[in-house]
């Protein structure tokens, strides 16, 4: 069995808020790189598990489970072409909604050009406040994103989009045996972007199966705390079938 990272997160609220503050006052159209914030972040981004340059997606089959109501069906990827999935019995938004997050799911694997992601932007540091989670380092881009960067792994994402701020706290990694790491359990808090009441809280849980050498997505779990309730749906992928030369389920 692999070793377990696990990442100790205490959520500083007030630290995070007042960056989140600072930022919304931003225009990044006089800011400067700081090369030394940049390089960072680029670093802590080599070591992300992504999928391969030439991945040509895969189908597969998959079990859903709405919070008790299960479904079968397939799923259909093709990188930047399509996402389909047919699940009988699923109504139409659920449908979609599902789609958008196994979307979510592959498309975070994706990679690619550091300079044409987040190296595109004004990258500095933001305020040093001695937060044990890590350094923070910000885009200065639309959605005020910022990270937070330790032992050369982003840790925590911290981003404003549709009228919420929102923060992805990564509470455990999975080391692969090139060095590389892929997050295994995090959670995600939602506060209104002008009031900062905090609104729901996601708890993820993922596992992984190596496909010849490509990691693919093998469960996920997502434990929604909103309005007093508690909500779980889980995502089972099972006979993945790669498009291209990743055809065979390594055990």
């Amino acid at each position: 069995m692999k070793k377990m990272t696990y990442l100790s997160i205490a959520v500083l609220t007030f630290s995070v808020f007042a960056n989140a503050q600072m930022m919304s006052k931003m225009d990044n159209t006089n800011i400067k790189v700081d090369p030394i914030a940049y390089d960072l972040l680029k670093e802590a981004r080599t070591t992300s598990q992504n999928f391969p340059a030439d991945f040509g997606g895969y189908s597969a089959d998959i079990t859903y489970n709405d919070n008790g109501k299960v479904y079968s069906g397939t799923v259909d990827y093709t990188p930047k072409v399509a996402m389909k999935i047919e699940m009988k019995g699923l109504e139409a938004a659920e449908s979609k909604k599902l789609e958008g997050e196994i979307t979510s799911l592959i498309s975070h694997r994706r990679g690619g050009d550091f300079t044409k992601s987040d190296g595109k932007y004004p990258i500095t540091f933001g305020v040093d406040d001695q937060n044990p989670i890590g350094r923070m380092v910000c885009l200065n881009d639309e959605m005020k994103s910022c990270y937070r960067v330790k032992n050369k792994q982003v840790v925590q994402v911290n981003r404003t989009m549709g009228g919420e701020f929102f923060m992805i706290n990564i509470l455990e990694t999975t080391p692969t045996a090139d060095g590389k790491y892929l997050p295994r359990q995090f959670s995600v808090i939602y506060f209104d972007d002008k009031t900062k009441a905090m609104k729901r809280t996601q708890f993820f849980s993922d596992s992984y199966e190596n496909m010849n050498g490509v990691w693919m997505p093998k469960t996920r779990r997502i434990i929604t705390c909103e309005n007093g309730e508690t909500k779980v749906r889980i995502m089972e992928f099972a006979n993945f079938k790669a498009k291209k030369e990743v055809s065979r389920i390594v055990e």
